[in-house]
C-alpha cells in the first residue's frame, strides 16, 4: 500500500463524522502496506478540482470526489476505528477546500477478499467544475498514458509534499504485469525498464486517470508497488473497470448519487 498519515492541519480542520459502516475487516489478507509521487511536478491551480484527501481513521490517503457527494478512495486507507473526514479541492496539504464529513462507507469484499477499493458518502455535496467520469469497460485500462496525484514522498525516502503533484505513467502491459499481481485487478503502470516515475508513500487511494476526450475517466486506484519508481517494480493500481458493477451497487447502498460512465 502507498498509505501515510496526513498533517494535524487537516485534523485540527475537519470535525471528526460516523464512523465506517463495515467497522470489521473482511476475511482474506489486506494489501500490504507501501503507498508514492515521483518524478513528476506541482499540479496547476484548478487543473483536479475534484481531487480529495480523506482521513477514516487513523489513515490518511487520497481520493477522488466522482460525483457531488461521493468519493472513491482505497480499502486499505481504512485503519482502525474512528471518524471519516475529506478536503476536497484544495492544491494544499491540509488547508484549503471544502471541508467535508464521511457518514457512510463501504470497501470491496468481492467473494471473502479483501478487494482495494472503497466508496464514501459525503455528508453534503460539493460543487465543482468536472468530476472524472468511471470507465464503462476496459477499453481506457491500456493507456497508452495515464496521470496520478497526491501529496505523497517524493522520493521512496524522500519527504511527503505540502502541495499536490502530478505525474504522467506509461501503461505496462499485462503479461508484464502478471509478474507482479492479478492483472485482472490490477493495472501496472510506470516505466518499466528505466523506473523514475510514480505514485508513493502517501498516495494510496488517489486516482489513476486517462483523458478521453474533454475528461478525465479513472481507470485506477493508488493501491500498493514494491518501493517507488524503482526499474522493473510498476506501480499497481485497482482496476476500476474489473470492479465498476459492485462499486455502482456501493454507491447505490449509501445513497450516493451515481458518478458519469463514459
Amino acid at each position: 500500500m502507498r498509505l501515510a498519515a496526513l498533517t494535524a492541519g487537516l485534523l485540527a480542520a475537519v470535525a471528526a463524522g460516523a464512523g465506517p459502516a463495515h467497522a470489521a475487516p473482511p476475511s482474506g489478507p489486506a494489501p500490504t502496506p507501501a503507498p508514492r509521487i515521483v518524478g513528476g511536478k506541482p499540479a496547476a491551480a484548478g487543473a483536479y478540482p475534484w481531487m480529495a484527501q480523506v482521513r477514516i481513521g487513523f489513515g490518511g490517503c487520497g481520493a477522488s470526489l466522482v460525483s457531488p457527494d461521493v468519493l472513491i478512495t482505497a480499502s486499505h486507507c481504512w485503519l482502525g476505528s474512528g471518524g471519516i473526514t475529506a478536503r476536497i479541492g484544495s492544491l494544499d496539504h491540509g488547508k484549503g477546500g471544502e471541508q467535508r464529513t464521511g457518514v457512510a462507507f463501504r470497501r470491496g469484499d468481492t467473494g471473502g477478499r479483501w478487494d482495494d477499493w472503497a466508496v464514501i458518502k459525503l455528508d453534503r455535496p460539493v460543487a465543482v467544475a468536472a468530476h472524472p467520469a468511471l470507465p464503462a469497460d476496459a477499453s481506457t485500462d491500456t493507456g497508452p498514458l495515464f496521470r496520478t496525484m497526491g501529496w505523497g514522498t517524493i522520493a521512496e525516502q524522500g519527504p511527503t509534499s505540502p502541495v499536490l503533484r502530478e505525474v504522467d505513467v506509461p501503461y505496462i502491459a499485462d503479461d508484464i504485469c502478471t509478474r507482479h499481481g492479478d492483472a485482472t485487478t490490477l493495472i501496472c503502470a510506470g516505466d518499466y525498464e528505466r523506473g523514475g516515475v510514480d505514485s508513493c508513500k502517501g498516495d494510496s487511494g488517489g486516482p489513476l486517470v486517462n483523458r478521453v476526450g474533454d475528461r478525465w475517466v479513472l481507470v485506477g486506484i493508488v493501491s500498493k508497488g514494491n518501493g517507488c519508481a524503482r526499474p522493473k517494480e510498476p506501480g499497481m493500481y485497482t482496476r476500476i473497470s474489473h470492479y465498476r458493477e459492485a462499486i455502482a451497487t456501493a454507491i447505490r447502498e449509501v445513497g450516493g448519487t451515481p458518478p458519469a460512465v463514459v
